[in-house]
């Protein structure tokens, strides 16, 4: 179930739909004690909705969470989702920079696994805020 819910999450078309779907996923796993590691696609989908969300809090502690759990494996493949995960809070925080960076992080780990669609994702995601850093600024009348 919990595998299940983590792409639901990241299926939705939305972030009204992803949080949704997160408030059904904590109803039904509140009941019920998920391997963590199963748990991992899960914490870090909720991670990345919560924070496109602007639920700042609530995205930290999933990704705590999930730190904890892919320290277990190191240089694995959640390695790489626990640093896009941390873009993703760092953008939505408003600090690009910092985002760019982690994703960055995000496309090594992943590219050190063989994942190289999520490696280009991520890659995707800081060359985007690269692109917003460097747009110029509206004329003020």
């Amino acid at each position: 179930m919990v595998r299940v819910f983590g792409t639901m999450i990241q299926a939705a078309a939305d972030p009204k739909k992803a949080m949704a779907v997160l408030r059904s996923a904590e109803q039904e796993l509140g009941q019920m004690h998920a391997c963590e590691p199963c748990s991992m696609g899960y914490l870090t989908s909720a991670a990345a909705a919560s924070a496109r969300a602007g639920e700042l809090d609530r995205a930290r502690s999933f990704i705590a969470e999930a730190e904890r759990i892919a320290g277990m494996w190191q240089g694995g493949l959640w390695t790489g989702a626990v640093w896009e995960a941390r873009g993703i809070l760092r953008q939505a925080e408003g600090e690009s920079e910092q985002a760019r960076a982690m994703f960055r992080e995000a496309a090594q780990a992943f590219a050190r696994t063989g994942n190289q669609s999520d490696a280009a994702r991520c890659l995707e995601a800081a060359a985007a805020l690269s692109d917003e850093s460097v747009r110029p600024e509206a004329p003020h009348d």
